[in-house]
């Protein structure tokens, strides 16, 4: 029951709503909103006196409105304007379906039925509709013929269109895979070592491998590899100009942690015995006590440096359209620690520095190998930063 209430009350807010809606449609003069508005509110409530009177004169201004707008459109004689006189033609026809299920509306207040003078409008939209699909795939036609990708890319929007308005007309389904294809743009991504350091095999691919899946999309594919019979309009050049890895580094430290602990002691009176309770059990109290602990310890660093350009060149013109430094760090570290004293007085951080032991620093490759991907990541975002220079 309780569920049942909930959805009553829902229900009642979304009219409530609708209607206030409803009127501010009408104060602004979108009297097509409005009429959507009131029929909603109508269909699940005809006793909405003031609900029905709204939908009676905004539907009539909306009609009007809409004709004297196509009057107005035909009158100029411009091809490209068939579209708007389709769309007008569909919103009165949708407006006009979307009341008729609803007949007759009683207006008890008024006591007549809500007029409604439908306009037969199955010819107009029938003439507009095609009038709109040859005009709309011409103009697609004309788009493709200028061989150029962005206009390809205009060219598969308007079939789209057409296709969403007759999927069967003429060979429209195959001049949108034309236009798709034509609106293909290729990006090739490869990376240039001019630091001459070597670097481990798998260095390129790691950074390079930024570029599969998530970089793509609708119009722009990234290649790593160079494909037959692909025309690239665009390249991404990772350039690494400086290559360094530090030097093994070894300190050793000696030093104290001290800390104030509290702790319980046998409570014993002036002639050093315990004292017990009532009970006979033994007394503790709580005493502060101040603790030391030497710390010998050693840290280990070895860190790599690799920074360059990411260049955006657009392959067309010859020109480099963007470049953009990029910087990678590798930093490894370890910490061995040994402790005299009372570990008590050991921050946690020293605690589990304890027992480790001094380690083999490692390659050179193993830390290039590091920044590498950190690299990755970096050049990622900058591709996402500027992936409109390769459109």
């Amino acid at each position: 029951m309780k569920q049942y209430i909930q959805i009553g009350f829902v229900l009642a807010f979304g009219l409530m709503c609708s209607c206030n809606e409803a009127k501010m449609a009408v104060k602004q003069g979108d009297y097509n909103r409005a009429t959507q508005l009131s029929t909603y509110k109508v269909q699940y409530n005809k006793k909405k006196y003031k609900q029905i009177d709204l939908l009676e004169k905004s539907f009539a201004i909306a009609n009007k409105k809409d004709l004297e707008d196509i009057a107005f459109i035909k009158n100029q004689n411009i091809p490209a304007n068939v579209e708007k006189i389709f769309n007008l033609y569909q919103g009165i026809r949708s407006r006009q379906e979307a009341i008729k299920p609803l007949l007759p509306i009683y207006n008890k207040i008024q006591r007549r039925n809500a007029v409604f003078n439908f306009v037969d409008v199955d010819k107009e939209l029938i003439s507009s509709k095609e009038a709109t699909m040859d005009y709309l795939y011409k103009k697609g036609i004309l788009l493709l013929n200028k061989y150029n990708r962005f206009d390809a890319r205009e060219a598969y929007a308007i079939f789209k269109k057409v296709i969403a308005l007759n999927p069967d007309y003429k060979d429209v389904q195959n001049l949108k895979e034309q236009a798709y294809n034509d609106g293909q743009n290729y990006v090739f991504v490869k990376m240039v070592n001019e630091a001459r350091v070597m670097l481990p095999e798998d260095f390129e691919s790691k950074v390079l491998s930024i570029t599969t899946g998530d970089l793509q999309n609708e119009w722009t594919t990234y290649d790593t590899r160079r494909r037959e019979h692909i025309t690239y309009t665009h390249s991404i050049i990772i350039r690494l100009q400086n290559i360094a890895v530090s030097p093994e580094k070894q300190f050793q430290r000696e030093y104290i942690e001290e800390r104030d602990v509290e702790e319980k002691v046998l409570s014993k009176d002036a002639s050093d015995r315990v004292v017990k309770d009532s009970l006979g059990n033994d007394v503790y109290k709580t005493v502060t006590k101040h603790v030391k602990c030497k710390v010998t310890e050693v840290e280990q660093n070895k860190g790599a440096n690799v920074s360059g350009l990411v260049e955006f060149y657009d392959k067309e013109t010859k020109q480099i359209l963007k470049s953009v430094p990029v910087e990678s760090t590798m930093l490894w570290q370890n910490f061995a620690a040994k402790a005299n004293g009372d570990l008590r007085a050991l921050k946690e951080e020293t605690k589990r520095r304890l027992g480790n032991r001094p380690q083999n620093f490692p390659s050179d490759f193993y830390i290039l190998d590091g920044a590498s991907e950190n690299l990755k990541p970096k050049v990622k975002n900058i591709i996402y930063q500027y992936f409109l220079l390769v459109q």
